[in-house]
Formats: C-alpha cells, structure tokens, sequence
C-alpha cells in the first residue's frame, strides 16, 4: 500500500498506526505517523495519507458517526483538531486490544453487538481523549532499554536482504548510536 488520495468522509476518523511511518495530509497541513501514535479528526476535512515505502506499514483506521454516539461528548474533537497522542506501551497494548474487541464484534453482530460496539468505542474515545489531553511527549512512549534492544533486533532482522547501519537503526529508533 502506499497510500491514499485525497478524500473526505462523514464523521471523525481515527488514525492508528501500528507499524511503519507515512504522512497524513490534512487540510494542506502533514501530520507524521509513526507507531503508538493516533490521530483524530473531522473526516470532512480533505486527507490522504503517504506512506513511507521502504518500510511495512500497517494501521487501524475507525470512522465515527457522532450522532450515533450522543451519550458521549465528542465536540471537543471538532474544536482545535487535528488530535494527536502518543501512547505509552501499556496503553497501547490496551488501545489495540480495544480495536481488536471492535473488530471482532462489527464482523461477528451476535446478539447484543451494536450497544457492545458502543461500549468499546466510548472506552476508546474516553482513553484517547486521556492522552491527547495529558500531551504524551515522544520520550515516554520511547520503549525502555530492554524493549529498545529487542525492536531494534527485529527491525534488522525484516532487512537482512539489504544494507543496513547502526547510524539508520538509531534514527529510526531516535536514539543516539552509542545507546
């Protein structure tokens, strides 16, 4: 995939990637992407996403319709958006098994799916709205040492087939060479 046209679309869309980094152009303005971050915003503005092709990419993407979610105050997202946050590991991990949940139950539509999807998205809404309003900064969702290390690992092991520096693997990951 290497990205979209410009479009728009009813509602709020929310952006999350998951893997890879890209650019989403909003109304003229580049927002980057990267992994645990988000970003949510009024889909009547025209966007296209880029993507940055010599990596794997891969997001969830969740449209709303703020009408069908009028117990949950969401004009806050219209007012000053686009909204970005960068999501700690934990609350990553919880934000995409929220999404997976959503999935699951939009494919599924057992007995009771609509009012379970609404409970998802209000906890997904509620949890990002957390983070955009606490301001996340890029070096608390930076993984620790430890996990630093095992996704540098495995980033080199996805590019065997090419040439590949430590200088690449420490922008990549924003660190220094030495760390």
């Amino acid at each position: 995939m290497q990205g979209t046209i410009f479009h728009t679309q009813p509602g709020l869309e929310l952006n999350f990637t998951h893997e890879g980094r890209g650019t989403l152009w909003l109304a003229g303005r580049p927002i980057p992407l990267a992994p645990f971050r988000a970003v949510l915003f009024d889909a009547r503005l025209p966007h296209q996403l880029v993507l940055d092709r010599a990596q794997p990419y891969r997001r969830s993407v969740l449209c709303v319709d703020p009408p069908r979610l009028r117990d949950l105050e969401l004009d806050w997202i219209l007012r000053g958006g686009p909204h970005r946050a960068i999501l700690p590991k934990p609350a990553y991990a919880r934000f995409d098994e929220l999404l997976g949940m959503l999935h699951a139950e939009a494919l599924g539509r057992a007995r009771g799916w609509e009012d379970l999807t609404r409970a998802l998205l209000v906890q997904l809404m509620v949890t990002l709205r957390r983070f955009v309003e606490a301001g996340v900064r890029e070096d608390e969702a930076a993984p620790g040492d430890a996990g630093l290390a095992q996704l540098a690992a495995e980033y080199a092991a996805r590019r065997l087939d090419q040439p590949l520096g430590l200088a690449e693997v420490a922008r990549k990951f924003r660190v220094s060479p030495s760390t």
